[in-house]
């Protein structure tokens, strides 16, 4: 069962939020810890669920019920599929999967620096289904091979022989800063910040790139797996190059440059935000006036040629 409104409660106070307005509130953690049901006279309590695209949804807590006069309150409609066959192995993303992600990224920052007028936005018809497998636990004929990320791998659909097999590529789950918990430690994460400042080491192995949105500062780490990984497809002396002239350019110009990033998360700080980028291709960037950049190369040019400025 999805929502797309919520009643935030918190010192007394009731607020109907859509969940658009949910995403954007900088007291998010907050927020999320206090929604309920919108249905009449209910007070079961809201899950603030995000899908790895970036987009939203709410869904009732499993420990609550609705209340006997919520019009959300129904009968559960049953569904049956098969159970799936999955393999797992390690592997890269392919350059579609990531101009796919950060392209995701690209759009949900976008809209949260530029939001559309606000529209009364309809409740929409509520299915509630509970996923079964078939009775006989069949197992589905086709292979599906979970893809674990390994920056040091190659990709998976180049190393298979069953050309039946669908690869599901790792997911990398967007968060705005403010959303970002301990709850996404060793996860693949997307997320997007403005770049404040750029260190990058002198001797060309690290960088170091600070970040900040919505009063919540994160640190990104750029080690030497940035710069000499087999598949780069931009050398180390460029790569060091282009990072040097997007650092000059964020510190003697006023324009901004917001950063869209796949990275790679560690045990998580919520006070000291770290978070590791292993890939150059992960970058993408956005100015205030929507100018977008697919890569740090795209950027990099448009800065020398003057295109940017």
């Amino acid at each position: 069962m999805k929502f797309n409104k919520a009643i935030y409660i918190y010192n007394g106070k009731k607020e109907l939020l859509n969940v658009n307005e949910i995403e954007k509130r900088a007291d998010f953690k907050r927020v999320t810890n206090n929604i309920f049901c919108p249905g009449k006279k209910c007070g079961a309590k809201l899950i603030f669920k995000k899908l790895r695209t970036g987009k939203y949804y709410l869904s009732k807590h499993p420990a609550y019920q609705h209340g006997e006069y919520c019009e959300f309150s129904g009968k559960t409609r049953l569904k049956r599929r098969n159970l799936k066959n999955y393999i797992e192995m390690n592997g890269n993303i392919s350059s579609r999967g990531i101009n796919r992600r950060k392209n995701e990224g690209l759009a949900v920052l976008d809209d949260f620096l530029h939001p559309e007028v606000k529209r009364n936005v309809k409740q929409a018809k509520i299915k509630t289904t509970t996923v079964l497998a078939k009775p006989d636990n069949s197992i589905s004929e086709k292979p599906i091979i979970k893809v674990n990320y390994d920056p040091n791998a190659g990709l998976i659909k180049e190393q298979i022989t069953n050309k039946n097999s669908k690869v599901k590529e790792p997911p990398f789950f967007w968060r705005l800063p403010a959303q970002i918990t301990n709850k996404d430690s060793n996860k693949n994460l997307k997320t997007g910040v403005k770049i404040k400042r750029i260190i990058v080491n002198s001797t060309g192995n690290g960088c170091e790139i600070f970040g900040e949105l919505q009063g919540v500062d994160i640190l990104f780490k750029l080690p030497e797996a940035f710069f000499y990984g087999s598949s780069r497809q931009t050398s180390t002396d460029q790569l060091v190059k282009f990072l040097k002239i997007l650092a000059v350019f964020v510190e003697s110009t006023p324009t901004e440059i917001y950063l869209v990033t796949m990275c790679q998360a560690q045990v998580i700080d919520e006070k000291n935000i770290v978070l590791y980028i292993l890939d150059p291709e992960f970058l993408a960037f956005l100015t205030k006036d929507e100018k977008k950049y697919s890569s740090l190369t795209k950027i990099a040019v448009a800065i020398s040629s003057r295109m940017l400025k």
